[in-house]
């Protein structure tokens, strides 16, 4: 009996290990290599105002991020080190406020955890520094104001992949100047924010370089404002050969055109921000549209790359709307690149290799770095910008418009 038991014993023991065997070495010829490891997320929020005076507009520019996460995701992701990563936005909503914004950019980075920030609107940007800085958090701003400090070199996890105001009214100097070159005096419009204080000194000193005066203190108006007529005769009164007018949403600048059409003013309207002009037409009405050009764009505008056509078409498809401006899209389409290249979800490391980039893609075509001497850190990518005109009630299309931010 115990003769058996032994045997007994002895053949279990051969088998367990004739199938140990068997499991690590395995049949070459017949086994099935590892399956890759499933694709991760990278999170990237989104500080916007989606409720507010200014949530119609920002609500917009969040579905074209949407669809741009989208095409990123159907393309692939991004991979970083062999790992596949979809991108997924948390957005959290700032309210058109400063204290809303610093609410959701501080949910963002405490309760959503995310290592990386788009946003917020630049009027509200400045207040936001000390969240973003002292938490190491990347943060990719859709705009800047040019308030001190709002970026600087105390900012070194903060970029601008969208243009600000400098950006903006650089490429509208340029076209102003060689399509115009009868406009000799202007006059300056802003939207009371605070940005002007700092961003008409800089202005000003473009439009001299190109022997264009200025009239007078900037004037200024309510963000929240529901008439523009007092406005438009404000303007009136300085009589300049122009208007240079920075920031702002598509119904200010509308109302206020039709207004000036109406006290019987033709001078050129110079746009500089990224509002079609369709939309100001949509506004202004026909008979006022003309003497108007915008760094805009729309569906027709020639020269879009091929990723930006099928963006648009997207958003046209599902939201019907052809207002289209891709403030936080393109952010979006170059942070995601910028991080690919650096091969990291590390935000320091990130921002490493961002300021070692001397070009970067954006959906308005190549960009190129700069800003270290107007900033005073080398953050900021000029992208090539289109120009939208007003001409007689038609919407025309002016050439591109390629510049440098030193």
């Amino acid at each position: 009996m115990r003769m058996k038991k032994w045997l007994l014993s002895g053949v279990c023991i051969i088998l367990v290990l004739s199938m140990l065997i068997s499991v690590g070495c395995g049949e070459s010829s017949t086994s099935t290599p590892p399956s890759s490891s499933e694709p991760e997320t990278l999170d990237i929020g989104v500080a916007v105002s989606l409720t507010g005076w200014i949530g119609t507009w920002c609500t917009l520019l969040y579905h074209e991020a949407q669809e741009m996460e989208e095409i990123i995701n159907d393309n692939g992701g991004i991979t970083i080190n062999g790992q596949q990563y979809l991108i997924n936005l948390v957005v959290e909503d700032g309210k058109s406020s400063q204290d809303g914004t610093n609410e959701a950019v501080t949910r963002l980075i405490y309760n959503d955890n995310v290592k990386f920030v788009i946003g917020p609107e630049c009027l509200w940007s400045l207040g936001t520094n000390s969240i973003t800085e002292s938490n190491n958090i990347l943060r990719v701003k859709y705009g800047n104001s040019n308030m001190t400090g709002e970026l600087d070199e105390n900012t070194p996890y903060t970029f601008v992949a969208f243009g600000g105001g400098v950006e903006f009214s650089q490429a509208c100097v340029n076209y102003l100047a060689s399509a115009y070159p009868d406009v000799k005096t202007i006059v300056i419009v802003f939207p009371d924010d605070g940005s002007a204080i700092n961003l008409t000194p800089v202005i000003t000193q473009m439009l001299k370089n190109e022997g264009i005066t200025v009239l007078g203190d900037t004037i200024l108006y309510a963000n929240d404002a529901t008439d523009f007529s007092p406005l438009a005769a404000r303007i009136v009164a300085r009589n300049a050969d122009g208007i240079f007018w920075v920031n702002g949403i598509a119904p200010q600048m509308g109302a206020t055109l039709k207004a000036l059409h109406e006290l019987g003013y033709n001078g050129v309207f110079a746009l500089a921000a990224p509002i079609s002009a369709a939309d100001v037409m949509t506004v202004s009405g026909k008979g006022a549209a003309t003497n108007f050009f915008s760094v805009g764009f729309d569906n027709a505008v020639p020269g879009l790359p091929a990723i930006t056509t099928q963006l648009m078409q997207q958003c046209e498809a599902k939201y019907n709307t052809t207002t289209i401006s891709f403030q936080i899209a393109t952010s979006l389409y170059t942070l995601v690149q910028v991080i690919e290249q650096a091969q990291s979800i590390d935000p320091t490391v990130v921002r490493d290799a961002w300021e070692k980039m001397t070009t970067v893609d954006t959906l308005f075509g190549p960009g190129t770095m700069g800003g270290l001497q107007t900033y005073g850190i080398n953050h900021v990518v000029a992208h090539p910008l289109p120009i939208m005109i007003l001409n007689n009630g038609n919407v025309e299309y002016g050439p591109w418009q390629i510049y440098s931010i030193p």
